[in-house]
Order: structure tokens, then C-alpha cells, then sequence
């Protein structure tokens, strides 16, 4: 069963997005963000830049290939279907999803707004 967790009011969510990853990818775990195509674009951009000290590998999971999927450790999807085999799914969309259970845990990234 997948663990859901709710991360609430949070003021910029690429700046805590990056944040997130970089600990889950520390911790040593896979993983899979989602979420409308602009901000996907912006995150793509603010991961290469957030932090002078840290890099996270990331890519588009369909611009990739096989073997570089296996090399990344996160994924930059359109839809949660394209991140089955990450063990988390992070939303950063505006809507709630539905097809999340092939993953061992769901992050859904809150706004103020």
C-alpha cells in the first residue's frame, strides 16, 4: 500500500521541491516528480542551479534512454505512468492523482494559494 504524505503551505514550491529531492536522493531512493509542463520546465532549469555544493541527477524519463533511466535517480515525468519502477511519486501539480499505486510512496506538494 502506498504511504501518502501531505507537505502543506509551502511558499515556493520548486525551492522546497529541490530541497526534497536532493534528501531523497541522499537517502538513496528513486524517484519521480509530476506535474504541469511549465513548472516541470522550471524545475528542470532550478535543479541544475539551486546549489553551487550539491548536483541531482535528473531527466526526462521520456527523452532518455534505458540505460540512462537506470543511471538517474530522478525522473521528470508527464504522468505518473511514466515513473512506474521509482519507489516515490512527487506531485507538484495542481490536482490530486489517481494512479499513484505502483509506488511506495506519494509526496503531494501543497501551495499557499
Amino acid at each position: 500500500m502506498t504511504s501518502i504524505d501531505f507537505h502543506v503551505n509551502i511558499p515556493s514550491k520548486l525551492d522546497y521541491c529541490c530541497r526534497l529531492l536532493r534528501k531523497a536522493m541522499q537517502s538513496g531512493s528513486t524517484i519521480a516528480v509530476v506535474g504541469e509542463e511549465a513548472m516541470m520546465s522550471r524545475l528542470d532549469v532550478q535543479l541544475w542551479t539551486f546549489s553551487r555544493h550539491d548536483f541531482l541527477a535528473h531527466g526526462w524519463a521520456n527523452r532518455m534512454s534505458e540505460s540512462q533511466r537506470m543511471a538517474t535517480p530522478i525522473w521528470l515525468c508527464n504522468s505518473p505512468k511514466q515513473g512506474q519502477g521509482r519507489r516515490v511519486l512527487v506531485n507538484l501539480g495542481p490536482h490530486a492523482l489517481t494512479d499513484f499505486d505502483s509506488f511506495e510512496r506519494l509526496i503531494e506538494l501543497v501551495g499557499e494559494d
